[in-house]
């Protein structure tokens, strides 16, 4: 699978700027998927687990995601080796537009928690000084 992700890519360079590469001038599409197969591998510690496999499906989609032609190009022009390649995060495997969007949501999701910090801190003072009031009506009425 990553193999024909990396042809596609192979392919998509050719088209878009055919005097800057050519599909003789990439690492071999079989090669460069063994490549990142082994860096993976010794990743993961030698050893295929439930996350050597999951992240071996993160790796894949993300190659054949047809919005992530950079992520390809860079792998298949060999601008990312498999070693840094197996070792980035969802975000950063994933297409410029969702990665985006991500960071959008977290923006919205961390300008949200700030604004429930700051109501939280609101009605504290308000509840605070509504028992103080209730104590000092309670005092006034003692005396």
């Amino acid at each position: 699978q990553v193999e024909a992700a990396l042809i596609r890519a192979a392919s998509e360079i050719s088209k878009e700027d055919p005097s800057a590469t050519s599909l003789t001038n990439l690492t071999p599409a079989v090669q460069l998927a063994e490549q990142i197969e082994v860096a993976l591998y010794n990743q993961q510690g030698h050893s295929v687990t439930a996350e050597y496999k999951a992240r071996a499906r993160t790796l894949v989609f993300n190659l054949k995601d047809p919005q992530n032609v950079d992520l390809r190009s860079r792998v298949a022009t060999g601008e990312l080796a498999p070693e840094v390649l197996v070792s980035l995060d969802a975000s950063e495997l994933a297409a410029r537009q969702l990665a985006d969007w991500r960071r959008k949501r977290q923006e919205e999701a961390t300008r949200l928690k700030t604004l429930d910090a700051e109501t939280v801190a609101r009605l504290a003072t308000v509840a605070a000084a509504a028992a103080l009031s209730v104590v000092a009506a309670s005092s006034n009425e003692g005396v």
